[in-house]
């Protein structure tokens, strides 16, 4: 096994399922966490090692771990891992457009991903054969666990969303809101990036895009569900609906990846007396990027321009560079900026994406953010 981001969440539940499961550890990539990425060497002695640049391979050599491996860093030095490496399995937790070329690359090998990172599909899905691609995600994995055996009687799948940290905060208070307000999630421990995305709904018009290319079924809708324990639906051809519910643990999908033959209990079981649920809209007014999911899924190419803009301004945001709904006006800005730009190519999709760079470098240079 490869495990790509090993000290983030996804990678530190993976290792230890991996650990429970007694698979091997072929490789691990991380990124600035060498103080962990060190601890995790020395406890599952993998081969081949990568890290995000010379600093931090250098600051890792420095410690004379007890273990021998080969070394690589940056971009470049984690598809070399990948090429020399011999596990059939990768699994890619690693954060934001970082993922994208690994995913790519190992898809190429021939390689089985278990795929956390969204932006894989989000940027370069029509790039990727799918059938290589387990989702490692609440909501695909509920989805591809109720659509087996049954995709052809399938006509809506609907996934759900918990509404983020601001789900019940006034509007007029958006302006005002403090990174630390919007990282305070109601049900999930994640990343930084990922909260935000959460509370923008950014994060649910990524799956979108990811339900777009897995499951190939083009009839798609997000609901808000406030308890994180409904992950998704499928309604049939005869009318019927499926749920799939769980507690909200990512242990569920990683496990099934990791061990297809079967899986015992890996979370505690939902108790179900008592249990309400309430499934709500995803108001415009408070969520103002999904006025644009009809739109991606009709042109789902602008996935990598709504994450490239997304990306920036989730940064600036956290840096306390501006305003909340900044995030979202200036999306929405970039989309009807490159609506309908086309992209039949690898190299299309890299130009594009220097292009929407150019662009909002001038945006923020300008830094005056309409709608806030």
């Amino acid at each position: 096994m490869v495990v790509l981001g090993s000290t983030g969440s996804i990678g530190q539940n993976s290792l230890r399922l991996i650990e429970k499961f007694g698979i091997g550890v072929e490789g691990l990539v991380a990124g600035q966490n060498w103080r962990l990425l060190a601890r995790q060497i020395e406890q599952f002695g993998p081969r081949l090692v990568a890290v995000g640049s010379r600093e931090v391979a250098e600051k890792l050599t420095s410690l004379h771990l007890s273990h021998r491996f080969k070394l690589f860093w940056g971009e470049e030095g984690i598809l070399e891992l990948l090429e020399e490496s011999q596990s059939k399995q990768v699994i890619n937790g690693l954060v934001g457009e970082s993922g994208v070329r690994p995913t790519l690359k190992a898809v190429e090998l021939g390689k089985e991903v278990g795929l956390a990172n969204k932006e894989s599909l989000v940027v370069a899905g029509q790039f990727i054969d799918t059938s290589k691609i387990f989702p490692i995600d609440s909501e695909h994995f509920a989805i591809w666990e109720l659509i087996k055996g049954r995709r052809d009687e399938v006509v809506k799948i609907v996934i759900t969303a918990s509404g983020g940290a601001v789900r019940t905060l006034p509007l007029s208070h958006f302006s005002r809101l403090t990174p630390e307000e919007v990282l305070d999630h109601p049900n999930w421990e994640m990343g930084a990036k990922i909260t935000i995305d959460s509370s923008t709904m950014v994060n649910k018009l990524f799956e979108l895009l990811e339900a777009y290319w897995l499951f190939k079924i083009p009839n798609l809708e997000g609901v808000i569900e406030p308890t994180s324990t409904l992950h998704g639906l499928i309604e049939l051809k005869d009318g019927g609906v499926m749920a799939h519910l769980s507690r909200p643990d990512m242990a569920l999908p990683i496990a099934h990846f990791l061990k297809r033959d079967g899986v015992e209990r890996v979370i505690p079981s939902l108790p179900l007396v008592g249990l309400q649920l309430q499934l709500l809209p995803i108001e415009e007014e408070r969520y103002p990027v999904w006025k644009i999911a009809p739109l991606l899924l009709r042109q789902p190419q602008l996935g990598v321009v709504v994450n490239t803009i997304n990306d920036r301004m989730v940064e600036l945001f956290l840096n306390r560079k501006l305003p909340f709904p900044a995030i979202a006006t200036t999306i929405l800005e970039g989309v009807e900026r490159f609506e309908g730009a086309e992209v039949n190519s690898l190299s299309q999709l890299w130009e594009l994406k220097r292009e929407v760079e150019r662009w909002l470098d001038k945006r923020i240079k300008g830094g005056r953010w309409s709608g806030v």
